[in-house]
């Protein structure tokens, strides 16, 4: 367990260990998750390295991505509206 202190800007140091545990550096990002009752911390991931690491078997094209997009968008839209 480590020990670390709040500060008046609500700052907080993460400590050496936890730091290299994690592999943060200065510039990283973390993301703290309310879990019961209690929170985590983890390494923020970013998106860009997670691209192909769920398999599937249909294949878009970027118009037909671009378009599923929009559709949903569109229904979800209206659904906004007819609860308004």
């Amino acid at each position: 367990m480590q020990l670390s202190t709040i500060t008046q800007k609500g700052q907080v140091t993460i400590p050496i260990q936890i730091r290299k545990f994690l592999q943060v550096t200065a510039d990283s990002q973390v993301v703290f998750i309310k879990v019961a009752n209690k929170v985590e911390l983890h390494k923020a991931v970013d998106i860009v390295q997670l691209k192909g690491s769920i398999d599937t078997t249909k294949k878009y094209s970027d118009k037909e991505a671009d378009k599923s997009v929009a559709d949903y968008l569109s229904k979800d839209h209206a659904d906004k509206i007819k609860t308004s």
